[in-house]
């Protein structure tokens, strides 16, 4: 039998509250005494956060060490290093400008250099020099010219039936006739300002009789490239064969306010008129090697 009073109305007689509340009172303190402790940590946050807090730390600070490491640049091998810029020969069309992107800059000099700091073997080395500000610049194949600070030299302008390809055409893709007659041209162009310039292939114009036609994109390289001051680049511009007389190669600029407009022809060094390097079917095979 329960001898504890109800909730509701009062204690039996026999009963003392006092007693009664005392007894309570320890019986309440003895079941807290059996309860497990509740564990904290510093401020009342419990290990396991903690824990899970340092993990989380260490696991940030092992990723920083390794992006730190990856990020480190390897050296530099035999392959990668540049060559002259003024001692490329006019026929393998790439010059010193990299092959591996569309707009790479080429490699630049030291410093920027004039006309007189041509070297002797270089493709235009000359001492005659027509220097123009603007306006329509004359000149013929084989005459440096500077449009600005920018030194272009159109070294050779013949026909062929056997041109020469580029290491890296303007299309990699464009299908370009095996056999047939063509007009191609090497182009020399150094950067000897300031500031950067954009040389593209599509910026000359063959020009037969008042008539104008581009450069075939499969037979003509290397891509745009942007020169950096000091820095060269040597272009094979090929054309179709035009039906009348050849008027000139035309070259207008967005960076010059004018043309240049080329006349002419001469045989490329070491090559006989009518023939070059073959040309394969495809266009794909890269020539002066």
């Amino acid at each position: 039998m329960d001898d504890r009073p109800s909730e509701q109305g009062s204690f039996p007689e026999e009963w003392d509250p006092e007693e009664y509340e005392r007894a309570r009172q320890e019986r309440l303190a003895r079941r807290q005494q059996r309860r497990r402790p509740r564990r904290t940590g510093p401020g009342g946050v419990p290990p396991i956060f903690l824990l899970a807090a340092v993990v989380v730390i260490l696991l940030i600070a092992l990723f920083a060490l390794f992006s730190s490491c990856g990020d480190e640049d390897p050296a530099s091998g035999p392959g990668e290093t540049s060559a002259s810029s003024d001692s490329t020969d006019p026929g393998n069309g790439e010059g010193t400008a990299s092959a591996g992107e569309e707009t790479t800059s080429a490699t630049a000099e030291a410093g920027a250099a004039g006309p007189a700091d041509t070297a002797p073997d270089s493709p235009d080395a000359t001492a005659e020099v027509t220097a123009a500000e603007g306006g329509d610049v004359a000149a013929g194949v084989g005459e440096p010219v500077m449009l600005g600070p920018v030194r272009v030299n159109v070294t050779s302008l013949s026909s062929t039936s056997r041109p020469t390809a580029p290491h890296r055409p303007v299309d990699e893709a464009a299908v370009t006739p095996s056999t047939g007659n063509f007009v191609q041209a090497f182009v020399y162009v150094r950067n000897g300002g300031a500031d950067a310039v954009r040389v593209e292939p599509q910026d000359f114009t063959l020009v037969a009789e008042g008539r104008a036609s581009e450069p075939l994109s499969g037979l003509t390289g290397p891509p745009a490239r942007t020169l950096l001051p000091g820095a060269s680049l040597d272009l094979i511009l090929t054309f179709p064969a035009p039906e009348g007389e050849i008027s000139g190669l035309v070259y207008s600029p967005a960076w010059f306010p004018g043309s240049l407009s080329v006349t002419g022809e001469l045989t490329p060094s070491g090559m006989s008129g009518g023939s070059g390097s073959v040309a394969p079917e495809g266009g794909t095979e890269a020539g002066g090697e």
